[in-house]
């Protein structure tokens, strides 16, 4: 399950009802253009329009975690 803090402090709870292809979250990332990103155990999603569209591999997976290379750029790592 994800949750997104507004500086009203308003909480959304996500679920798989809303796409995440796992409620099993990992981490949650937010992008420069403003996209949030969800790591699960099911995969990585994006969230679009209120609702999460899978990006991901399809299969689950194991240890997960972000990396920045020197171009700032996030590369989401797992292992299977």
């Amino acid at each position: 399950m994800v949750s997104s803090h507004m500086q009203n402090e308003h909480f959304q709870n996500y679920t798989v009802a809303e796409g995440l292809s796992s409620n099993q979250v990992f981490s949650v990332y937010q992008d420069r253009s403003g996209g949030v990103w969800a790591v699960t155990q099911g995969g990585i999603d994006r969230l679009v329009g209120g609702r999460f569209c899978s990006a991901s591999v399809g299969t689950k997976l194991g240890t997960v975690g972000y990396q920045s290379d020197l171009q700032r750029t996030r590369w989401a790592t797992y292992t299977r």
